[in-house]
């Protein structure tokens, strides 16, 4: 979108780059790529498509019973569509397109990826008078960038939630050491995560383990695309926001209670 020519640049501000492509020829060709590639976002173990569903599984995992040693971790993947790297989402596409049933009018791999790249490398956009192409990242705006973002944001919680189980956190030292995998002393990481659910950039997860154990686990997420994906969280043993739900974590009953949240720039 073109920014108010009135705009007081002096100083820094919040702002987020949005790239407008209506009536534009890569519109259609958006379109199409999120018509094939949609479903595989929805596919990915971690999926939340909403609130709604978000009630439904946290319900479920009330019936299942919330552990003692259940915490909630928050996090928030920093401005992912810019900073998601291609070639992450470029494997998670391949992966899910490669594994479909085979089916008669079924555009090819190859066919599909070219669609998304020339989308991609045809981002141009008008800032302050002048014309840029965006080069990095997915561009904010398209039809199919929260599909390609969450499939690579798929890959990098794969990789991370699959450290090796020898790979271990040493709690009243704070080292990382190699261990035993049996080794009751330490915890491994998928020890750690009791439920782990993503609505776009915002992560959800019950957490085995204190804040400095929370520190380490969401490090290691930073350790795989240093300086461009970063994670940032929030850790909290009775109660968290997300989306526009309070959760607050029942002792008594092993239940997550539930409340509606308001943000204070909506009242």
């Amino acid at each position: 979108h073109k920014m108010n020519e009135n705009a007081d640049l002096s100083e820094r501000f919040p702002a987020r780059g949005i790239n407008s492509i209506k009536n534009t020829p890569t519109e259609r060709l958006g379109d199409y790529g999120d018509f094939i590639v949609n479903s595989g976002m929805k596919n990915l173990p971690t999926f939340l498509r909403d609130t709604k569903h978000t009630l439904q599984l946290i319900e479920e995992k009330n019936e299942e019973g919330i552990p003692k040693t259940a915490n909630f971790l928050t996090a928030d993947i920093e401005a992912m569509y810019p900073n998601m790297p291609m070639n992450l989402c470029e494997t998670g596409i391949r992966e899910y397109l490669d594994g479909r049933f085979p089916k008669d009018g079924n555009p090819s791999t190859d066919n599909v990826i070219k669609c998304l790249k020339i989308c991609q490398q045809n981002n141009i956009f008008e800032f302050m008078g002048k014309l840029y192409r965006q080069t990095r990242g997915i561009a904010i705006g398209q039809k199919q960038a929260p599909a390609v973002a969450c499939l690579g944001a798929g890959m990098l919680e794969r990789r991370a939630l699959s450290t090796p189980r020898y790979l271990v956190y040493n709690q009243p030292s704070g080292r990382i050491l190699s261990k035993a995998a049996n080794d009751p002393v330490f915890w491994s990481v998928r020890d750690m995560v009791e439920w782990y659910k993503r609505f776009i950039d915002d992560i959800l997860c019950l957490f085995n383990g204190n804040e400095a154990q929370a520190a380490w686990f969401i490090n290691i997420f930073n350790q795989i695309c240093p300086g461009q994906v970063k994670f940032t969280f929030e850790f909290s043993e009775c109660s968290t926001i997300f989306l526009n739900l309070k959760l607050i974590l029942n002792r008594d009953t092993d239940r997550i209670d539930i409340d509606y949240y308001v943000k204070p720039t909506n009242k």
